[in-house]
């Protein structure tokens, strides 16, 4: 491949590394979130700030990663692991769509003149999503009334 000529031509280059990319948002969403905590007069622009800031240690820690991999001892495993959620992630998919299928019959059934709100969508995969662990809810069974 030869080099990138053109300045577009570089920073095409430069993005197309996702280690780079995450580098660019973690720098970047750090001065804004520094920017924001900088705002002494309004508090919620100072809490902005402040969960801007923790969304940014987390972009940090994954880079931690980057830097990790080269590591002898560690870096085989890190790239285990990153090939292991990447496998992993089919399975969550069926996961996600079984449960979306099953809470969405569950909640319509059990709620059915229910308005629309946004609780709704939280509601769709709370229950379905511990009955994965075996709670079955006892206490809510309708019993026909009988005692």
């Amino acid at each position: 491949m030869s080099e990138p000529e053109s300045f577009a031509q570089k920073i095409k280059y430069f993005f197309n590394n996702i280690w780079n990319l995450l580098t660019t948002l973690a720098v970047v969403t750090y001065l804004v979130g520094f920017g924001l905590r900088l705002d002494a007069k309004h508090e919620s622009v100072r809490a902005a700030g402040r969960v801007v800031l923790a969304c940014n240690s987390m972009l940090w820690s994954v880079k931690l990663l980057d830097f990790v991999s080269v590591h002898p001892r560690m870096g085989p495993y890190i790239t285990m692991a990153g090939k292991m959620i990447q496998n992993m992630l089919y399975i969550i998919v069926l996961l996600f769509v079984s449960m979306l299928a099953f809470g969405l019959a569950r909640q319509s059934i059990t709620y059915p003149d229910e308005n629309w709100h946004w609780l709704l969508i939280r509601n769709i995969f709370y229950k379905p999503y511990f009955m994965l662990y075996g709670e079955v809810y006892a206490g809510e069974i309708d019993t026909c009334g009988d005692k």
